[in-house]
């Protein structure tokens, strides 16, 4: 499990790398449909190193390849003032989609008496509005050698771990995001560095 950003939002059974599940499922016209979630291998393309036939985001049959999402990186340049959009990416696992956590600082020894407090969490394909991004040093205790952030608008500034806030481009507060698990939407992340 990821440590420095995310957290599980519901507990699922661990399936083994290789292990095949092919439930039934039944489509609206009544009919059974076999599908099968395969671990191991990048199939579709999300970048966890999961293969999935079935998701928020893979669909296919038995027998098929998934289909890989689409990115929401483009080549336009960002509008000259933010926030700009971004989402959310790669967080669903095999036990679900963990989220990815919006913190109250970007370094791993945040100070003050609320250190490292979490303040959201937002779910995979959700958008968030960038205002900057900025190098800290820290990783989020992901081990990708990433350490740019991204600082996001926010509704609140009080703890809340559950995912059912959203950021907008008005939001009053502002919050932390670790950028290995985002990707700009309609743009190509070329913002400014915060001052």
């Amino acid at each position: 499990m990821k440590t420095g950003h995310k957290i599980a939002l519901a507990g699922a059974g661990i399936v083994a790398a290789g292990t095949i599940i092919a439930p039934q499922l039944i489509t609206d016209d009544g009919k059974k449909e076999a599908t099968t979630s395969v671990s191991g291998g990048d199939m579709n393309g999300d970048g966890d190193g999961q293969q999935r036939c079935q998701g928020s985001h893979v669909t296919c049959t038995q027998g098929e390849q998934p289909i890989p999402e689409n990115t929401y990186r483009t080549d336009t340049e960002p509008s000259k003032t933010g926030p700009w959009a971004y989402k959310v990416v790669r967080t669903v696992t095999q036990a679900g989609d963990e989220g990815l956590m919006v913190r109250t600082c970007n370094v791993s020894d945040c100070p003050g008496p609320d250190s490292e407090k979490q303040i959201g969490l937002v779910r995979v394909h959700h958008t968030v509005w960038v205002e900057c991004w900025e190098d800290s040093g820290f990783d989020g205790n992901e081990g990708q050698n990433i350490t740019k952030w991204y600082k996001v608008k926010w509704p609140t500034n009080e703890p809340h771990t559950a995912a059912d806030l959203e950021s907008s481009r008005d939001d009053k507060y502002a919050g932390w995001m670790y950028s290995g698990y985002m990707e700009p939407a309609g743009h190509n992340g070329n913002i400014p560095e915060c001052s």
